[in-house]
């Protein structure tokens, strides 16, 4: 979660730039977008260490989970600050609940895709490393291929 969260730190500003023209619905779509594939980059080399395999649509799904597991959690937060109120929350945790359920079934569903999942067999400590030495090279030129792109200067080399 550390690593997730320092990479959303450092590549989510130059990936939500690229939506930086789009309106509305399209550009809080490219929002929750930027912010799992800002994650993913931070944790994919632990995931595949750890377990050997990676989900590719993940980026694309997260515009359906993250909204849904919002409303989990605000279902569930709203049920037991009713019934701490003194009245019955029940109705909202069932419905908290039941939502619970479609993102279950829903990550199950997406693991069933075709070409879904990368499995990587053997995957060491040492690669795990240069791929964090790559992704903080490559992060590194994205932020200054962002910065120089949306500064409005032009850069001319003789």
């Amino acid at each position: 979660s550390f690593l997730a969260m320092l990479s959303i730190g450092v590549n989510f500003p130059s990936l939500y730039k690229i939506g930086r023209g789009w309106k509305g619905i399209l550009r809080r779509m490219w929002g929750l977008v930027a912010v799992s594939v800002a994650a993913q980059i931070g944790t994919v080399p632990l995931v595949l260490y750890y377990f050997g395999r990676v989900n590719l649509y993940s980026p694309l799904t997260s515009l359906f989970f993250i909204p849904l597991t919002m409303l989990i959690l605000y279902l569930g937060f709203s049920g037991i600050l009713v019934y701490a109120l003194g009245w019955n929350g029940s109705l909202l945790v069932a419905w908290a609940m039941r939502a619970a359920g479609w993102l279950s079934v829903g990550a199950s569903q997406v693991n069933t895709w075709p070409g879904g999942l990368l499995r990587v067999e053997n995957w060491s400590l040492v690669q795990t490393l240069l791929l964090y030495v790559l992704i903080g090279v490559l992060s590194l030129m994205l932020f200054k291929a962002a910065k120089i792109a949306y500064s409005g200067r032009t850069v001319i080399h003789e």
